[in-house]
């Protein structure tokens, strides 16, 4: 890490753990200008759903790195401002997350750097228990229909000095500035309808959009916690129970969840096993208060009985303050125990860039599809997993998000770097992921197969979790961009616990199964500072711009929805095909 403003944040670790502003209830180092602040804004507002609300559970804020849209010489050339001077990602572990201004990875808009907040450095306006906006977030809710809303004259508290966190970041401000953004204030919410939302209209229209994203996201870990409730017996079950003192990690009801060794193929299991007893260590020893110090942070922040209940339930459960920099120190630390073993001998490259190895014992794929049928059984809402399968779920969903980010930290971001290290930029930082189901079933209404495509990954998980099944093969094509991307490469049969891993960019698709019902876990793994470099045109996602295509299409890897030249290229297979059964004509 070299990134000054992330080294200088760093370093104000020490000073602001030993003076927590209000609503923050930890901050630790993750790794070199890395720092993971835990935050509990509080049950402000005196709403009826605030005890739903995004301020009544520990959330993080993961700080350092290049901010989205960092890079001086593009800005030289083209002009434009920053997004941010830093990475800033909200995330909370085992629950979904949703937020106005802030997009579907947990970064915040640049309104969250460039608003102009009183006090120098960058410090909250609201009181520290949230009364700045008792009542007003309640007002406003009930008149965001109308077009006009009522502002009054600004607080003459305010500091007679204002500065914005992208003039003057400093750690303590960005804490205080992620606080704000949880309990609303950032909307309009805050006495004198400040923020950034502009005209009256304006900051109602933008605390309504608010307002609903807090109540859907409320909505999902209700589900979440619903589920759990009816069916204790499940994998979260079975994890919880193996993942001891400092897992690091929770199901969205404070709970921890551990992959255990004994669900993984022997080649894993030392290694996971010895992953898992670092991160004990490293949670023991890197709590930043302890769980009486973090209610009382929590009570500072008025959050209210049950809020300050579950900081000392998230502290107690994983013997840290910060289990999500327990957690990654951990990871950083089992990195060691990963790299003990060796990707090139366990996995098959059973074609360029396509590697398949065996993953997942029978009964861990036995629990996964048991899960899957008690969800389906459960009767309670659910997503499809993408825009393309209409069958399956979203495992991130029902609670198992922090078991895939096991998987992710212990297996598959060491797998990446070990198996494709010609993409250090796609699997250095591999930070997050979307996992889900899918289900294949030959009988009427269910999806028969899955037209070509690439992922929306930086790389993918693939493994097979049974049920009887025949066809459904794996194809792959070329990588999208490259001048084979529609030249068939290879079919991969898919066998219960094994997995096939590849770069999401690598073309793909189902064909059709003849037989059964087949269901396979996916996980998409992605990186934010690749996916941020990216959105501002620095990197080449998804294999953009494009190679020339050499030569003849292959029919199988052409695609209906994603081929624009769709119809085109059938007319040219068609052509080719009369072509080359059509008599030939001598002449004497």
């Amino acid at each position: 890490m070299r990134h000054p403003l992330s080294l200088q944040l760093a370093s104000e670790v020490d000073a602001l753990a030993r003076d927590l502003p209000a609503g923050t209830i930890g901050c630790a180092l993750s790794g070199p200008g890395r720092v993971v602040l835990t935050l509990l804004a509080g049950r402000s507002c005196g709403r009826p759903a605030a005890a739903a609300g995004y301020g009544c559970r520990p959330w993080t804020l993961h700080v350092g790195g290049e901010g989205i849209g960092d890079d001086a010489s593009f800005f030289a050339a083209f002009g434009g401002t920053l997004r941010s001077p830093v990475a800033a990602r909200f995330a909370q572990a085992g629950a979904p997350f949703a937020m106005h201004n802030v997009d579907d990875i947990g970064f915040p808009d640049n309104t969250f750097w460039d608003e102009e907040l009183a006090g120098a450095g960058g410090a909250a306006g609201a009181d520290a228990d949230g009364t700045a906006c008792n009542g007003a977030i309640a007002a406003a809710a009930t008149t965001t229909t109308t077009t006009t809303t009522t502002t009054t004259t600004s607080s003459s508290s305010s500091s007679s000095s204002s500065s914005s966190l992208r003039a003057a970041p400093t750690l303590r401000g960005i804490a205080q500035q992620a606080v704000r953004w949880l309990r609303g204030e950032h909307v309009g919410a805050q006495q004198g309808g400040g923020g950034s939302s502009g005209d009256g209209a304006g900051a109602a229209g933008a605390l309504a959009r608010w307002l609903e994203l807090e109540a859907h996201t409320a909505a999902k870990v209700a589900v979440i916690h619903q589920y759990r409730e009816m069916h204790p017996a499940s994998v979260g079950g079975s994890a919880r129970q193996g993942a001891g003192v400092g897992a690091g990690a929770s199901d969205g009801k404070g709970q921890a969840l551990r992959l255990l060794p004994e669900w993984l193929a022997p080649p894993f299991r030392d290694a996971v096993a010895r992953l898992h007893r670092e991160a004990g260590g490293v949670s023991s020893s890197s709590s930043t208060s302890s769980s009486s110090a973090a209610t009382a942070a929590a009570a500072a922040a008025g959050a209210g009985a049950a809020a300050a209940a579950a900081a000392a339930a998230a502290t107690t459960t994983t013997k840290a303050s910060n289990p999500h920099a327990a957690a990654a120190a951990a990871a950083a630390l089992g990195q060691a125990a990963a790299a003990s073993v060796d990707w090139r001998a366990v996995a098959d490259e059973v074609s360029p860039g396509i590697f398949a190895f065996d993953l997942f014992t029978p009964a861990f794929c036995a629990l996964l599809v048991a899960e899957a049928d008690a969800f389906e059984g459960s009767g309670l809402p659910r997503r499809r997993p993408n825009t393309m399968n209409n069958f399956g779920l979203i495992v991130n969903e029902i609670g198992l998000e922090p078991l895939m980010s096991d998987l992710v930290a212990s297996l598959l971001g060491p797998a990446c770097r070990a198996l494709f290290p010609e993409e250090p930029r796609i699997c250095g930082a591999l930070d997050h992921h979307h996992s889900f189901l899918v289900q294949y079933r030959a009988a009427a209404g269910g999806d028969t197969n899955l037209d070509m495509h690439h992922d929306a990954s930086e790389a993918t998980l693939n493994v097979c979790l049974g049920r009887d099944f025949a066809g459904a093969g794996l194809r792959f094509c070329g990588r999208n961009g490259s001048a084979r991307h529609r030249r068939s490469q290879y079919t991969h049969a898919h066998v219960k616990g094994r997995a096939v891993l590849h770069l999401g960019r690598h073309r793909h698709g189902a064909d059709d199964i003849a037989a059964g019902d087949r269901l396979n876990l996916i996980v998409w793994l992605r990186s934010s500072t690749f996916r941020g470099a990216a959105a501002f045109g620095h990197a080449d996602l998804d294999g953009f711009p494009k190679q020339p295509e050499a030569g003849v299409v292959d029919h199988v890897c052409l695609s209906a929805a994603n081929d624009a030249d769709y119809e085109e290229q059938l007319e040219k297979l068609a052509a080719a095909a009369v072509q080359s059964t059509a008599p030939s004509t001598s002449y004497a």
